[in-house]
């Protein structure tokens, strides 16, 4: 069986700067989609196709000369994995979304470093899913909402010496679905604790100039195992190091991902888990020409 699928879209936004201390973002994505398969030589009648209008909007209000506010407001559209099969061959539906957010952006040390703390809610249709009878193969949910908090702080505290860092708390639920046993359910393999941090020092002066190092924490909470909420995966903690030395046109990096060789697990499909990523080893060069 053969599918071919199309996806057009248009997209356009504007900044509107209102006064000097409140901003306006408007803007918007048309998409068209269409799926066509064809088994033996003989297309299937039952083509799909979908025409969505994705809108956002945001307003931001500066009140200090380091401190602001916003709220916004989008939608989404999303194509099917075109890997991501049903039980019967046929695609997923494309999924669709919303998102409510406010928040507070602040800068710190004249600048050089930013924080940004936001409370959300984001309603998700036709979400993809591990079929627990169909190893596999996928199903939908009708409807998902996350609700959480976030907390950002990004920026370069002295000269060379960059932070990177994240929190988020997140309960996601099942809203809708036509097993109705899920509704209340927490949606799998979505942890409620997330968090992050990365920082990096490189010589500014010197003959070594350019040489730098960094090493970085990533915290994954524990999560459902299944959308039946019958087993649990727990949370694990990572360590990552790099040592790289950047010049002018080139750059050569040595990275190393899960540091001390931790034992966790990062996925699972229908009532399976799986180990995650060993420690590994990465060497890159880049030239810029």
């Amino acid at each position: 069986m053969l599918t071919k699928r199309n996806l057009y879209g248009v997209y356009v936004q504007d900044q509107i700067d209102v006064t000097e201390s409140v901003k306006l973002v408007l803007g918007g994505r048309y998409d068209r989609y269409t799926e066509s398969q064809v088994n033996n030589g003989v297309a299937r009648p039952e083509d799909k196709k979908q025409d969505e209008f994705s809108p956002r909007a945001g307003l931001l209000y500066k009140f200090l000369p380091s401190v602001s506010v916003y709220a916004s407001y989008a939608e989404s559209f999303q194509t099917p994995d075109g890997f991501a099969t049903k039980a019967d061959g046929t695609l997923l539906d494309p999924q669709t979304g919303s998102l409510y957010e406010a928040g507070v952006k602040t800068e710190l040390f004249g600048g050089r470093l930013t924080a940004t703390t936001a409370v959300y809610e984001a309603w998700r249709q036709n979400i993809g899913v591990a079929d627990p009878d169909n190893p596999g193969f996928q199903i939908t949910i009708g409807e998902q909402r996350s609700r959480g908090v976030e907390l950002d702080v990004a920026g370069e505290v002295l000269p060379g010496w960059k932070v990177i860092g994240a929190y988020s708390y997140n309960v996601t639920v099942i809203t809708d679905d036509s097993n109705a046993a899920l509704i209340g359910n927490k949606v799998q393999d979505v942890p409620r604790h997330l968090a992050g941090i990365w920082t990096t020092y490189q010589l500014q002066t010197g003959g070594a100039k350019g040489l730098g190092a960094g090493g970085g924490l990533n915290y994954v909470g524990s999560r459902w195992g299944d959308n039946q909420n019958t087993f649990k995966v727990g949370h694990f903690l990572t360590a990552d190091a790099t040592l790289f030395y950047e010049r002018d046109w080139y750059s050569l990096r040595f990275n190393v991902k899960n540091l001390f060789d931790n034992d966790y697990i990062v996925n699972r499909g229908g009532n399976s888990v799986f180990p995650g990523e060993p420690r590994t080893f990465l060497v890159s060069a880049n030239a810029r020409f």
